[in-house]
C-alpha cells in the first residue's frame, strides 16, 4: 500500500495544466526526470506497515489516524494562506502541527527510529528490568520477541512519532506568534496520544 510521507493536497500546488509533477531522481550516477501525478510520488510501500501489522489494524491506520486529521486541519489554513486570508488561533496550531509532521514523517527519520529509536528503547526497558525483575527471568524485550514478535519495533514508532510532533523544541520553531496559552492541550501515554484543540481532536 502506497504511504504519502508529502502529502497529496500538498504535492497538487505544483501540478501543471496535465495535473502533473516534474520529479527527479539519481540512477546510477545519472539525474533522470520523470512527469508523475500526485498519487504517483512522495510516497513509500508500506511505510507504516510494520505499526500496523503488529498491532493488528489496516496498513492506512497511521496514515488516517495520525497523519490524516493533521493534513486535514492543514489543508484549510493552506487554502485560507493563499486566499490571504487572516488565519485563526486553530489554523496557527494546525499549520504548525503540519509543519512538524513533515520532516518526521520522512523515511529517512522512520528507519532513525527503527534503529536508533529502537536502541534507545531497549536501554530504558534494560534500565527498569534491573530495578524491578528478579534473576534469572527473560527481561522484557525478551518476552515481548518471544511472545510478540515485532511489538517492541512498533512500540518504538508509535511512542516517539507523535512525541517528536509534539514536542515544544520542535513546534517552537514553527508557532513564533503563537500565544503560549493557544498551544493546543495534548496528553501522551504509551501508544495513545490525544492532541484537542477548539478544531480538532485526534488520537492514536
Amino acid at each position: 500500500m502506497r504511504h504519502h510521507y508529502v502529502p497529496q493536497f500538498l504535492l497538487r500546488r505544483w501540478t501543471d495544466a496535465a495535473r502533473k509533477l516534474r520529479t527527479y531522481t539519481m540512477r546510477d550516477g545519472r539525474l533522470t526526470r520523470k512527469d508523475m501525478g500526485p498519487k504517483s510520488t512522495g510516497y513509500e510501500n508500506g511505510l507504516y506497515a510494520l505499526v500496523a501489522g503488529v498491532l493488528g489494524f489496516p496498513e492506512d491506520h497511521m496514515e488516517k489516524r495520525l497523519f490524516g486529521p493533521i493534513d486535514n486541519d492543514a489543508a484549510v489554513a493552506l487554502d485560507k494562506i493563499e486566499r490571504r486570508v487572516v488565519l485563526t488561533e486553530d489554523d496557527h496550531i494546525a499549520w504548525t502541527f503540519f509543519l512538524c509532521s513533515l520532516r518526521i514523517r520522512q523515511p529517512d527519520v522512520l528507519e532513525f527510529l527503527r534503529t536508533e529509536g529502537k536502541q534507545h528503547h531497549a536501554e530504558i526497558l534494560a534500565s527498569l528490568d534491573q530495578k524491578s525483575l528478579p534473576g534469572g527471568v527473560p527481561n522484557t524485550e525478551q518476552w515481548f520477541n518471544r511472545h510478540f514478535p515485532g511489538t517492541i519495533d512498533a512500540a518504538t514508532l508509535t511512542s516517539w512519532l507523535p512525541r517528536m510532533i509534539l514536542h515544544d523544541d520542535v513546534t517552537d520553531r514553527f508557532a513564533s506568534g503563537v500565544a503560549p496559552m493557544s498551544k493546543p492541550i495534548s496528553t501522551i501515554s504509551g501508544a495513545r496520544v490525544t492532541w484537542r484543540s477548539k478544531a480538532a481532536t485526534v488520537k492514536f
